[in-house]
C-alpha cells in the first residue's frame, strides 16, 4: 500500500460498508498519534462485506487524495486480519486487540517495534 498506516476492518456489523479513521496510535507503548495523523492526513479505511476495501489518504505534495484498493480476510481463528493490495499484491497481517461496532484496535509487530492503532467508526 502507498499508505504508511496498516489497515484493519470489521464489516459484519454494517449493512454494506463501514468507514474507519485513526483515533490513537502507539509505538512500543508511546503515544505517537499526532505524528501518525500528520504523516497520514485524512486517513480513511472503507471496508465492504464483499471483502473489498479502499484506503484513502491526502497527499500533501500533490494536493490530492490517493486511494489504494484491496481485499481483506480474517484468519481461521479470527484473531488476525490479512490485507492484500490489488495493485502490488503486498500482504499485511494484523493482530486484532479489540473489536466492537464502533472501535477496533490492531497491532503490527515489526520485531524491534510494535505499532498499535486504535480506529473509530466514522
Amino acid at each position: 500500500f502507498p499508505v504508511t498506516i496498516p489497515a484493519l476492518l470489521f464489516a459484519s456489523s454494517v449493512p454494506h460498508r463501514s468507514f474507519w479513521v485513526i483515533d490513537k496510535a502507539y509505538e512500543n507503548g508511546e503515544d505517537v498519534t499526532e505524528s501518525i495523523k500528520q504523516d497520514n492526513p485524512n486517513y480513511q479505511l472503507q471496508i465492504r462485506k464483499d471483502q473489498s476495501m479502499t484506503v484513502s489518504v491526502f497527499n500533501d505534495m500533490t494536493g490530492e487524495t490517493e486511494e489504494s484498493k484491496g481485499k481483506w480476510e480474517f484468519s481461521k481463528d479470527k484473531e488476525e486480519v490479512k490485507f492484500t493490495d490489488d495493485a502490488s499484491g503486498n500482504e499485511i497481517s494484523e493482530k486484532i486487540l479489540r473489536l466492537t461496532n464502533n472501535e477496533f484496535w490492531s497491532e503490527l509487530d515489526f520485531g524491534i517495534a510494535k505499532l498499535e492503532i486504535h480506529y473509530k467508526s466514522k
